[in-house]
């Protein structure tokens, strides 16, 4: 009988205590995930809207006037080449303060940055209409399940999902489909409706270089990139901090790690 050369011998109980630590180390990964996943799902009471003869301002956020290229500015942050950027824009939310931009006031093309405004422009919808909630069951549809570079409907195990669900799965899993069955809902079958209301909500909010043509962001034609959303670094910059002001509640879901489905 051959004997098994030493230095086999010597190797392989390393390896099997290697892999043992690496598989344990996975399966402990995943309870903790799950366990936080569970901790952070919580269902939301919609908020009761109180008739009121007064007209509220909705510009009541300060915005912020940017100034381009802070390059007198020292600050500790260091940014990679931005030799190909075409607008970009860094701030400092807690301090308020701009660390760098360019071409921040520019309206370019913008892609799943749109679904910010699909958001806000939902949750604008549900507070100043009592009778949608954030707990209302959508029906989903074969045309939201073929919108393209998404597949979170058709994984999907019931037939309804609710609107929270599908705010969330926007924000976490930039899912396009579900941006375009919350377009198609709100517009009451009609998307076109719906994204009339994301302009009409930007255009209160006073961002002028914003035009939205769907709720999701895909480009329409790689040849005619007029035809796709725009924006700019400033009016989105605006956006966001008005949304985390008004709606706390998006913080927690955009630190979900993971969306989970139902059983």
């Amino acid at each position: 009988m051959n004997k098994i050369p030493k230095p086999i011998l010597i190797t392989l109980p390393i390896l099997i205590l290697a892999l043992a630590i690496y598989f344990s180390g996975q399966y402990l990964q995943k309870k903790a995930d799950t366990q936080f996943s569970k901790t952070e799902v919580k269902k939301i009471v919609p908020v009761k809207v109180v008739a009121t003869s007064k007209k509220i301002k909705v510009d009541s956020f300060k915005r912020f006037d940017i100034e381009d290229n802070h390059k007198g500015e020292k600050s500790a942050y260091r940014f990679p080449s931005t030799r190909n950027v075409r607008a970009g824009l860094v701030f400092e939310m807690n301090q308020g303060k701009t660390l760098w931009s360019t071409n921040s006031n520019k309206s370019v093309p913008v892609a799943s940055l749109t679904k910010c405004l699909t958001v806000l422009t939902v949750l604008n919808h549900i507070k100043n209409n009592p009778e949608y909630s954030l707990l209302d069951q959508v029906l989903i549809s074969k045309s939201s399940m073929k919108t393209s570079s998404s597949s979170f409907l058709r994984k999907y195990p019931k037939d309804t999902i609710s609107i929270e669900e599908l705010l969330i799965s926007a924000m976490v899993k930039s899912a396009n489909d579900s941006c375009q069955l919350i377009a198609e809902h709100f517009g009451k079958g009609d998307p076109k409706v719906f994204i009339a209301m994301m302009n009409k909500q930007a255009q209160e909010l006073g961002m002028t270089q914003t035009k939205m043509s769907n709720a999701h962001g895909l480009p329409f034609n790689r040849e005619k990139p007029e035809l796709d959303n725009h924006s700019s670094m400033s009016d989105l910059l605006h956006l966001v901090r008005k949304s985390i002001n008004d709606y706390p509640i998006i913080l927690k879901w955009t630190s979900k790690r993971e969306a989970l489905l139902p059983a």
